[in-house]
């Protein structure tokens, strides 16, 4: 859980005070007993050592001098033992506090490292050489004076963590959405104003931090970083108009608005997971229950200091509730249907006018208060039908119109369901949906009556589930753009699907295939293609290539033993995955250069 901001401005960290060292005081922080550690454990820490600049003998560990096999260390560095040829090379680097100001261009001869460290520090800008460290997995940049990243950064294929909290950035830096591989980014700490199209392609981030910036908006493809765990947008000028529907984040676990100006409580709908929600400090005048009544997850809810007037009897369906706060708002009553919540440990109410409620029940905490608002239950015939609607066993529910109308979303996602009543596709027909989620159930086959939604669906995710294959009836969907099938049991696809002509994202990882389906080269606005993990064993080069729009292609973890030269021509792919295959060509050294490297190597074997 993270911890919850306090107050809705910043104050930047003061870099430390150093003084400036001599030649003799810098060689003395890097002494030899410290660099034969570095060669035998690959790891370098060189932290809060008053450095000014990166020690010149840095990007010389990996060379080997005579006089390394006979040095002794005594018995605490037991670097001795090893041989020298076995020495490793440097891939743990972590130069945090210092006031280092400029990082030389030889940092690309430090080609092994996966984790590089500058936390804290006096840099104003980036080499491009940086991006040529294609091993590199964490790179901590926060806490310096950064104001943009070079373009060459794009290389760094495998990083998985980027951290640039702290900085002077005003833009989001756009070479970050070609870091597809990236699970957790940070911003947070800036002074963003904007953030353009282009972060759903970071399909893999499972924590986004934009805090503390000047955010008014974010862009709608947000939605398909359906990874998120945690997104956090606080301490921003968000306005209800510039956050976009969310329900896409069908994973997102944790989301964090508060310090913004919100008027209204975000779409939420298809967050099927979501545990936490806080809204505290916004300009909040009503919630609704639609909003909340698909939610069936969450257990926090913190909308203190907004300008609530009432809520709703309806929250009583928040069955997991474990805290909400509502104190310092404009609330003159409280539903007692809050006391129908089984698992209520924390509700938090000082701060309102409320008028019916003693103050001596109100601050002797939130067992008594409950206990109060029981015992005004003697429930209305409106009440009562409010609690015959609450969950009352296991069985998998069913979404309700106002939660469809909503959303615009079908969502069946995580019920365990082997099949669906036709009522459910007959009542979204009448909303009408756009979006149908059956992932992770144990769907064996489609049901026949969702394809009477078909001219209305933009998004369909079958995810998680065991189909074997996929009907002909797919091509009714000519309107659809997102299509997830990961995690079955596919060897094939249907020749209908070359109907979907508005297909933008086609995900078919972890499936049975032994080839790219044909019908796959018919889908001209295709731009993410996922194919990883299954059994492909060649690449049909003339077929690809008519999918001019194509800007990612995942073919890792196959059976591929060679790439055909003319997937070289491909000059429009921004990411091109090819690990964990059998290859013979293009070698691993060419595959780590990345994208870029891959496809002119490929363009030069053209005969």
């Amino acid at each position: 859980m993270s911890k919850l901001a306090t107050s809705s401005g910043f104050k930047r960290i003061p870099q430390p005070v150093f003084h400036l060292q001599t030649k003799d005081e810098e060689e003395g922080c890097f002494p030899e007993v410290l660099k034969k550690q570095a060669r035998k454990t690959g790891k370098l820490n060189l932290s809060d050592k008053n450095l000014t600049c990166i020690p010149d003998d840095v990007f010389k560990l990996g060379e080997v001098h005579s006089e390394t096999k006979d040095v002794d260390l005594g018995e605490n560095c037991d670097i001795s033992s090893g041989k020298w040829w076995e020495l490793e090379p440097l891939k743990y680097l972590d130069l945090s506090s210092n006031c280092i100001s400029e990082i030389p261009k030889q940092i690309n001869e430090l080609d092994s490292l996966n984790t590089l460290n500058l936390h804290q520090n006096n840099l104003t800008e980036i080499p491009a050489q940086l991006g040529h460290l294609t091993n590199l997995t964490k790179l901590d940049l926060a806490y310096n004076r950064l104001t943009a990243l070079p373009m060459e950064l794009v290389g760094l294929k495998n990083l998985k963590s980027l951290y640039l909290s702290q900085n002077l950035f005003k833009t989001f830096p756009e070479c970050i959405f070609d870091l597809v591989m990236l699970n957790q980014l940070d911003i947070s700490n800036n002074e963003l104003n904007l953030i353009s199209p282009g972060i759903g392609f970071l399909t893999r981030l499972t924590h986004l931090n934009l805090s503390n910036n000047q955010l008014k908006s974010i862009p709608e493809d947000i939605s398909c970083c359906r990874a998120l765990l945690d997104l956090d947008l606080s301490k921003n000028k968000l306005t209800s108009d510039g956050l976009p529907h969310l329900g896409g984040l069908h994973n997102v676990e944790t989301i964090h608005l508060q310090y913004n100006n919100l008027t209204l409580l975000p779409k939420l709908n298809g967050c099927s997971n979501l545990k936490e929600i806080h809204l505290a400090f916004n300009e909040m005048e009503e919630i609704t229950i639609e909003e909340l009544s698909t939610l069936s997850h969450l257990q926090i809810i913190n909308l203190r200091n907004n300008r609530l007037r009432k809520i709703p009897k309806e929250v009583s369906c928040l069955q997991n509730l474990i805290r909400l706060d509502l104190s310092n708002n404009d609330l003159k009553e409280l539903p007692a249907t809050l006391s129908l919540l089984p698992h209520l440990e924390n509700l938090q109410v000082d701060g309102n006018g409320l008028r019916t409620i003693r103050r001596d029940i109100i601050t002797g905490g939130t067992v008594r208060l409950l206990k109060y608002l029981k015992q005004t239950l003697p429930l209305s015939e409106e009440d009562m039908k409010i609690v015959s609607k609450l969950p009352c066993c296991k069985e998998s529910e069913l979404p309700n119109r106002h939660s469809m109308r909503s959303s615009r979303s079908l969502n069946l996602s995580s019920q365990g369901l082997c099949n669906i009543p036709e009522v459910v596709f007959t009542e979204a027909l009448e909303v009408p949906c756009s979006m149908v989620d059956l992932s992770k159930n144990k769907l064996t086959e489609i049901p026949e009556k969702m394809w009477i939604l078909a001219r209305n669906l933009t998004d369909i995710n079958l995810s998680h589930n065991q189909l074997s294959s996929l009907p002909d009836d797919i091509g009714k969907c000519m309107n659809l753009e997102y299509l997830s099938l990961q995690l079955n049991q596919l060897t094939t696809l249907p020749s209908g699907l070359s109907k979907c002509i508005r297909l933008r994202e086609l995900n078919l990882s972890f499936n049975k295939f032994q080839e790219i389906p044909s019908c796959i080269y018919d889908l001209k606005a295709l731009q993410l293609l996922l194919i990883n993990d299954n059994k492909v064993t060649e690449i049909n080069a003339e077929g690809m290539l008519q999918l001019t729009r194509l800007a990612h292609l995942d073919l890792s973890n196959n059976n591929l033993a060679s790439v055909p030269p003319l997937m070289g021509k491909m000059i429009q792919l921004r990411t091109f995955q090819l690990d964990g295959n059998g290859l013979r060509a293009p070698r691993p050294a060419i595959l780590a250069k990345g994208t870029e490297a891959v496809l002119s190597w490929l363009r030069d074997k053209i005969v």
